[in-house]
């Protein structure tokens, strides 16, 4: 679609998650970092994560939230990063602002 003429973020997101299912991670990066202006933070962290850069993403999310974007999105994408980065206490600090703890 992006070929095609698509300038959706929407779009590049589908494309960077299909590339990452692949295990393309390198070609995900690349589309992340080309749309990264484009991106909402919430999105881009968590992808960045999923791509296996959890450092960038939990970055990339933390400065979302200290920066006002105090979302469940945001909040829960940053404990899924904290995870992938193997940080389990913070995940699970985070993942209790909007789980109640016997769902954790």
């Amino acid at each position: 679609a992006l070929e095609l003429g698509d300038t959706s973020p929407r779009t590049a997101l589908g494309l960077a998650l299909a590339q990452i299912a692949s295990g393309n991670d390198q070609g995900a990066l690349a589309t992340l970092e080309e749309w990264r202006a484009d991106l909402d933070p919430a999105d881009l962290g968590l992808a960045l994560a999923l791509a296996g850069h959890p450092e960038r993403g939990v970055h990339v999310l933390g400065n979302a939230l200290r920066n006002g974007q105090n979302t469940p999105k945001v909040r829960q994408n940053l404990a899924y990063a904290y995870a992938l980065h193997g940080e389990w206490r913070a995940a699970r600090l985070m993942a209790a602002e909007d789980v109640p703890a016997d769902q954790l």
